[in-house]
């Protein structure tokens, strides 16, 4: 058990540094011994680890199915906990894929067991971050400040840095939303210095999200080498998912600095990888959105059909029918 026990922490700490591929091999070792006496924990926990490495990676058909294993393993083992942090991960893959009512109640769920039960106050803070940046997509602004003001009065309380650095960036997101620039990239750069200084693979992710704020002033070129920059290293780490988010919201730099083949070659790569992976990002939809108001012909039209394809998975019908109308006129 003790070799169990340091292949599951190795498998952690590689999850936190991006290296993905890895931990899902160290995870594998571990359950080849898991018919072994008092091993079943650890398998239920190598199996839960093995599912966070596959989204990451982007194959969320092999994540849910994971995290929906060790969810029950751990609720025959009675680690509540256990069980509720598995829950937590499953709700985000729903989010993922556009199952936004589903990653609620997984996510809500998930937080009540952890609250009942007594669990340590990051995680609490964790799911907090995450029931807001559910609410976010959901377009649920007022519950989402609510949600993520929590985690990052937890976070600060308790000094958590990572945990304070995700809050802001949710917070940031919602400024983004509601057009305060300012304070959205003063919170980015904030969240990124954290996080980067931590040595985390998640301080790519704010920084994508700074990438944004830039295009959304009208620096493109800004916009564009930090997005291609994220894109590289998401790349590089697996994680395809990322790989098409990044090529979806790099369209409208591409566009605005005229490098028009780029843009069709990024609009390409986006289509193929969020249609296969069912990706569900509204980001990727406004970007999508914007783009096409700046160009003309097919790859007007193939903006606008991302974004319809993105609005329809997020479930947000009313900017679905919108998209769907403007492609009506130019079809």
């Amino acid at each position: 058990q003790r070799r169990g026990q340091v292949l599951r922490n190795r498998t952690e700490a590689l999850l936190e540094r991006s290296r993905y591929e890895e931990a899902i091999a160290v995870a594998d070792r571990v359950l080849q011994h898991r018919e072994r006496p008092g091993w079943g924990y650890l398998a239920a926990k190598a199996i839960a680890c093995r599912g966070r490495g596959h989204r990451a990676m982007g194959s969320y058909d092999e994540a849910a199915e994971d995290l929906e294993l060790a969810v029950g393993l751990f609720r025959e083992l009675g680690e509540q906990h256990a069980a509720a942090h598995a829950l937590h991960g499953l709700g985000l893959v729903d989010k993922i894929q556009g199952r936004l009512e589903l990653a609620e109640e997984r996510v809500a769920e998930a937080l009540e067991i952890l609250i009942r039960h007594g669990a340590a106050e990051n995680p609490i803070g964790s799911a907090w971050m995450s029931r807001g940046s559910i609410a976010l997509v959901a377009g649920q602004l007022d519950l989402a400040e609510r949600c993520v003001t929590e985690a990052l009065r937890i976070g600060r309380e308790l000094g958590m840095d990572i945990l304070t650095a995700s809050a802001l960036a949710g917070l940031a997101e919602i400024d983004r939303e509601l057009g305060r620039l300012d304070q959205a990239e003063t919170r980015y750069e904030e969240a990124w210095r954290m996080l980067r200084e931590a040595g985390l693979g998640r301080a790519l992710v704010v920084r994508l999200n700074l990438g944004i704020v830039y295009g959304l002033r009208g620096d493109h070129g800004r916009s564009r080498s930090t997005l291609l920059e994220i894109q590289r290293a998401v790349r590089r780490q697996g994680r395809k998912g990322l790989d098409g988010v990044c090529a979806g919201l790099v369209l409208p730099a591409c566009v605005g600095l005229g490098r028009l083949d780029e843009a069709a070659e990024q609009l390409a790569l986006a289509r193929e990888i969020l249609d296969v992976l069912g990706v569900a990002e509204p980001d990727v939809a406004r970007a999508a959105e914007m783009a096409a108001a700046a160009c003309s012909g097919e790859l007007s039209q193939g903006c606008l059909e991302l974004a319809e394809s993105q609005w329809g998975r997020a479930r947000r019908e009313d900017d679905r029918a919108r998209v769907a109308a403007a492609l009506a006129l130019v079809r």
